[in-house]
């Protein structure tokens, strides 16, 4: 199962606010489904540009960063989650898609660690 964390803390500005203001750090809802290949991510994250999002995997950890505009009297904010992924995720088969401000994350478990029906032969 993954284990998500979730930061309530305060990030300094970005170069694209106003130096005098911090962004809010707020956690984006996110829907985890399981199935006998993989996990499948699906964080609503609206408001956020390609080029402001950033999905890092490294030592078992799934970290989810996004710089959110600010739109009409919803501030700029950092959108941001952490997840501890089991053992068997296959890590380099993780692949992210955004799109209508959703990111979906297919983290595929290996091989290894997806059930197997085991065919019985008599004899």
């Amino acid at each position: 199962m993954l284990q998500a964390s979730r930061s309530q803390e305060r990030a300094p500005a970005s170069p694209a606010s106003e130096p005098t203001k911090d962004l809010a750090v707020l956690t984006p809802p996110v829907d985890i489904f399981e199935s006998e290949d993989e996990f499948l991510v699906l964080a609503d994250l609206p408001g956020v540009a390609p080029d402001g999002l950033s999905v890092r995997f490294e030592e078992d950890e799934l970290r989810l960063e996004a710089l959110r505009a600010a739109v009409g009297k919803e501030p700029a904010a950092l959108l941001r989650r952490v997840f501890q992924l089991p053992e068997t995720i296959d890590a380099a088969s993780i692949d992210a898609t955004l799109s209508g401000g959703v990111l979906r994350l297919s983290l595929p478990k290996l091989k290894r660690a997806r059930p197997r029906e085991i065919k019985i032969t008599v004899g």
